[in-house]
Order: structure tokens, then sequence, then C-alpha cells
């Protein structure tokens, strides 16, 4: 029995050790790609680009269905939380009042 505990417990340590060798390489990683980033970016000179009519219209379209869909979003949480709840009681209390009056 003890030794079962203590080859549990070296297999958690292990575990550990093992998960932060893990972490450590993550953190390395998302250094050398925010490094990557960085030095894409400051050695961008000057861009001439030119955006036509009709990329302004896609970038504004698409701009707005984004907009659209959040809004569509924060509409359907607050009836399926706010206005689903009223709906039920005043549901209730019109059947209330209606089997009073029978």
């Amino acid at each position: 029995m003890t030794g079962d505990k203590s080859n549990a417990n070296m297999s958690t340590t292990k575990n550990k050790v093992n998960m932060v060798g893990r972490l450590e390489r993550l953190e390395r990683l998302m250094l050398l790609f925010t490094l990557l980033i960085l030095s894409l970016i400051s050695g961008v000179g000057d861009v001439y680009a030119y955006i036509d009519p009709g990329t302004g219209g896609m970038i504004l379209g698409s701009i707005w269905s984004t907009i659209a869909a959040v809004f569509a979003l924060i509409s359907a949480f607050f009836i399926r939380h706010f206005i689903e709840p009223i709906k039920r009681r005043i549901h209730k209390l019109w059947m209330l009042i209606k089997n009073i009056g029978q």
C-alpha cells in the first residue's frame, strides 16, 4: 500500500514538472511569435495602396453585417433572459384570471 502511494506521488510530481516544462516552451514560443510579428511590422516602409469603391463597399458591408450579428446576439440574450420570464408570468396571471371567471 505504501509503495503504491509513493508511486502515485512520484507520478503526480512528474506530471507537474512536465506541465511546467510545457508552459515554459509555450512562453518561449509566444515570445518568438511576438518578436517575429514586431519585426515584420517594423520593417514595413511606405505603402501606397488604392482602395477602389467596390472594395470600400465590401469592407463597409462586412462591418455592417458584423454589427448586425452582434446586435442580434445581444437582442436574443435579452429576449431569452428578461422578456420570456415576463411573458410566462403574464400568461400565468391571464390563466388565473380566466379560471377565476369560470
